[in-house]
């Protein structure tokens, strides 16, 4: 999954790899130069989007890279469809716990209480 920043960011590392390797880079719905205005309330959103575009081009036990949201949005697509890939890779994505969306701040309050002292 790629963002606005790909070209220039991952330039370098894209013309190192390999010519054998095919390489899609779409970007999210609503991010880099998607058109689609569509507001995507949860990352299973984009997840089938990724699913339509593998189903669409025909891709099977492929691997999925995932950079920042896509990195989310990756996870989300591994945990759905795991038959789909045969490997995730994440780039500066958050953690397999993922962040706390708004409505979960009160659960985020409660687990607060859990956290060790500093010592």
């Amino acid at each position: 999954m790629a963002s606005n920043h790909l070209p220039n960011f991952f330039e370098d590392l894209l013309e190192s790899l390999d010519e054998n390797i095919e390489l899609f880079a779409p970007d999210l719905i609503g991010y880099g130069e998607s058109s689609y205005e569509n507001k995507h309330k949860e990352m299973a959103d984009w997840a089938k989007d990724l699913k339509y575009f593998s189903q669409k081009l025909n891709l099977k036990n492929f691997s999925l890279a995932g950079w920042s949201l896509g990195g989310l949005v990756a996870m989300e697509f591994a945990g759905l469809y795991p038959d789909l890939i045969k490997n995730l890779i994440l780039i500066a994505s958050v953690g397999v716990k993922g962040f706390i969306m708004p409505k979960d701040k009160q659960a985020k309050d409660d687990d607060s209480k859990l956290k060790l002292p500093n010592f």
